[in-house]
Order: structure tokens, then C-alpha cells, then sequence
């Protein structure tokens, strides 16, 4: 037997947020090529902020917003640890610097959406005290929901998934 569904059931199902589910960014895909490693699909968690995971997250921030000089790159390569770089960069750098403390790959997310009116990534922790984010245009490490970034586009437990919003 057939079962009748209305279009605007159907249109509901379709357009809602957790059905919009994506490959990664291009460039992403192949930064995961080179970097294997720093793409393997995670569970999705969280990190409890204790005041050692903050040292560690503030300590991660401020070596990588020091260590690569501001540059937007023409070919948007994303890439680990450049001399200069973008965005992207910044988060990427971030992120392989936190696997590398332990912190655990299912609660670091990157988070693509706008900042100050133009595209922009940044580094998204998931905490048991909501997410955080690492920016590279500011040094404080900020809730997402005071930060002033609209998040499009988030990475997955699976980094090789994105999905719409959080």
C-alpha cells in the first residue's frame, strides 16, 4: 500500500538543516589527500573544559595566530603550518596542533560562515559548555554564540561530511 505524504511534509524533510549534509570544501578534500592522518572519521564528542583543556586550547590559538603571517593564498590551497596563509590555514593548523595534545578529533570541527561581511573559517571546539570558537583575527577564544560568526557550513565527527549550521 502506498502511503500519501504532502508536498509540504515532503518540502519539510527536504529543507530542514540535518538533512543538509555535504562533501567537504575541494580544497579540503585535497588537503586530506596529503594529510590523511588529520582527516580520520571520529564519534561525535566533546571535550569537558577543565582549566587544562582551556591552557591547551589558548596555548594552540596563540602559537599558530603567531607562527603564520596573514596572506590571502590565490589558489586557496589548504594547507598545515604555512609561512603565510588564510583562514583555512589558521583552522587547519589549529586543529592538527590539538590532535597532536590529545584533544579528541570528534570535537574539532571546522566551521566555515561569515565574519565582518565577507567568508571566513575558523576552528570550532565542541565543549560540555558549547562550542568555542579559535579565530585567527582575534585572540580570545569566544562561545559561538557571542562571537559574531555566522556559521554556514560545519565539518563533521567525520571531516570528510559537513553539514549546514550546528
Amino acid at each position: 500500500m502506498k502511503r500519501a505524504i504532502s508536498l509540504a511534509a515532503a518540502l519539510a524533510f527536504l529543507c530542514a538543516p540535518a538533512a543538509l549534509a555535504a562533501p567537504p570544501p575541494i580544497p579540503f578534500g585535497f588537503f586530506c589527500a596529503a594529510h590523511p592522518a588529520d582527516c580520520q572519521p571520529a564519534r561525535a564528542s566533546s571535550i569537558e573544559l577543565t582549566d587544562e583543556a582551556m591552557a591547551i586550547l589558548k596555548s594552540a590559538n596563540r602559537q599558530v595566530n603567531r607562527s603564520i603571517r596573514p596572506a590571502r593564498d590565490a589558489a586557496d590551497a589548504w594547507e598545515l603550518n604555512p609561512a603565510s596563509g588564510d583562514c583555512e590555514d589558521y583552522a587547519l593548523s589549529k586543529r592538527h596542533l590539538l590532535l597532536g595534545a590529545g584533544i579528541d578529533a570528534g570535537a574539532l570541527r571546522i566551521g566555515i560562515g561569515e565574519a565582518v561581511g565577507e567568508t571566513h573559517a575558523v576552528l570550532i571546539v565542541i565543549t560540555d559548555r558549547g562550542p568555542l570558537v579559535l579565530d585567527n583575527q582575534i585572540g580570545a577564544i569566544r562561545p559561538l554564540a557571542s562571537s559574531g560568526f555566522r556559521l554556514s557550513w560545519l565539518s563533521g565527527a567525520n571531516p570528510m561530511r559537513w553539514e549546514r549550521g550546528l
